[in-house]
């Protein structure tokens, strides 16, 4: 007796569930404009070749990782985005993580965009291209951390080096 009650019970939920997935409308989005963004695409795709040729990867023993390849890219940032670093402060911290503050118009409700620059190792030898290349071939660029990672960090880091020199201000920090 327990075990049909318990089975009406499972069928009834099941049941349930079923209906309201059927019944389910996702809620309406507003319409996005879509507006073309003019930047240098050049200055960008430049500057990612020149953080994907960075040999800055991570292992799980730090003994194996060469500092020298880190410290290449963080000294670079400065000339890839001048207008970030003019008008952000910039400070390292542990682990090799790095923090930049970009005043905007009020400090109450701070955003964040991050991104990481360092790259898992893998076997090179499997790559078709040399991973660490930036080599471009048929409009795509090959290298570690193109589409994760650096290709994030360039992304975030060239936006704000474009609004910066527009004389753009966030509304918050």
């Amino acid at each position: 007796m327990v075990g049909y009650i318990l089975l009406a019970l499972l069928a009834a939920f099941l049941a349930v569930i079923l209906v309201r997935a059927l019944r389910f409308q996702p809620k309406q989005q507003p319409a996005i404009s879509q507006e073309a963004v003019e930047f240098d695409r050049q200055a960008a795709t430049d500057a990612l070749a020149q953080l994907i040729r960075c040999k800055t990867i991570s292992y799980s023993d730090h003994s194996l990782e060469d500092d020298a390849e880190f410290e290449k890219l963080i000294s670079l940032l400065p000339n890839l985005y001048p207008h970030v670093f003019r008008v952000c402060s910039f400070d390292r911290l542990p682990d090799r993580a790095l923090l930049l503050r970009w005043p905007g118009k009020h400090s109450e409700n701070p955003s964040v965009m991050m991104a990481h620059y360092d790259v898992v190792p893998v076997d090179e030898e499997k790559w078709e291209q040399p991973p660490f290349s930036a080599l471009i071939q048929d409009g795509v660029m090959w290298g570690r951390g193109t589409l994760d990672t650096k290709g994030t960090f360039n992304a975030v880091f060239s936006a704000a080096n474009h609004l910066i020199a527009q004389g753009f201000v966030p509304e918050n920090d």
